[in-house]
């Protein structure tokens, strides 16, 4: 049996009729244009409302406006899910209530000004939520700034440019140099304790080993102000633009960081380049190709020892 709808004009119960529109719309200053099933009475055509076909007319309205900035009701969810965090964990790190967070998840309300910059922010460079977390680092206590941090996808490549700003701290590096050291770093980490403190994967190239996509990485470093850069006619010279964060590292690891950036200090890049050019590591594999760990107790770490 069909559902009835009051028609108020005729003062009575009714079973509509359903009819296929294109109305327009004004929200937030923007026109749209909105096709949209509307219910009509038979008798008088006269158009009837029901909570179901305004919330419809609605979210389409919503999602029309989200679009237009690359956003949907259903991107802000996957926003937050694929940071990993609960509405809980993102309104604090945001600064926002929760009640916001949920309205605009349950299609209740579409964010406005600071609130939709910072999702059209985050859905360009999802990156930007480690950015705010550093910001608001004073509201947390140690113990809840490190827990979110560690559940956020990029704790690993966080934990990765830290070793870089680590290096650079106070000690500009040439490329060339700058490559040989976080292979050294990585490399003798896994001798030593089987594993690498970064995430890097080492490419073999002429020079030999570098970060693999290291031009990607240095992208992302600079458009986050974690490092600068200066072309000179010698080459290009990395300097950090960040604090490094010690609480990130273990104290073998932060061992063979201070080992490495110090005792590396007295050789030029050619030198360092040379000496990696003896590895079986670099000597094994085809240009182009990823140096594999397993060469790590290959490594002559009298350079660092």
């Amino acid at each position: 049996m069909e559902e009835k709808c009051y028609c108020y004009k005729c003062d009575v119960d009714v079973i509509p009729k359903c009819v296929t529109e294109t109305n327009n719309y004004t929200f937030r200053g923007k026109e749209f244009k909105v096709k949209e099933m509307i219910l009509r009475c038979p008798k008088c055509n006269s158009e009837l409302f029901t909570d179901d076909v305004v919330d419809k007319s609605m979210h389409e309205i919503y999602n029309m406006y989200l679009k237009l900035f690359d956003l949907s009701f259903e991107k802000l969810v996957s926003i937050r899910k694929n940071l990993n965090l609960s509405q809980e964990l993102m309104s604090r790190i945001l600064g926002w209530s929760k009640k916001s967070i949920v309205r605009y998840e349950n299609f209740e309300s579409v964010p406005q000004g600071e609130y939709l910059n910072t999702y059209i922010e985050l859905n360009n460079n999802p990156y930007l939520i480690v950015k705010i977390l550093e910001r608001q680092k004073s509201l947390f206590t140690d113990e809840e700034y490190y827990k979110i941090l560690r559940k956020l996808p990029f704790f690993d490549n966080y934990k990765s440019i830290n070793v870089i700003s680590f290096l650079l701290k106070d000690n500009p590096l040439y490329e060339t140099s700058l490559m040989k050291n976080c292979f050294i770093i990585d490399f003798y980490s896994y001798k030593k304790y089987g594993k690498s403190i970064t995430n890097f994967k080492y490419a073999r190239l002429p020079y030999g080993p570098c970060i693999d996509n290291r031009n990607k990485l240095y992208n992302m470093m600079i458009k986050n102000n974690y490092m600068e850069i200066e072309i000179t006619d010698g080459g290009t010279i990395f300097d950090s633009s960040f604090d490094y964060d010690n609480n990130l590292f273990d104290s073998d690891e932060l061992e063979i960081l201070k080992s490495v950036k110090e005792k590396l200090k007295k050789y030029s890049a050619k030198e360092l380049s040379e000496w990696s050019h003896n590895f079986m590591g670099w000597k094994n594999t085809k240009n182009g190709d990823i140096i594999s760990y397993s060469y790590a107790d290959e490594l002559d770490t009298k350079i660092v020892e």
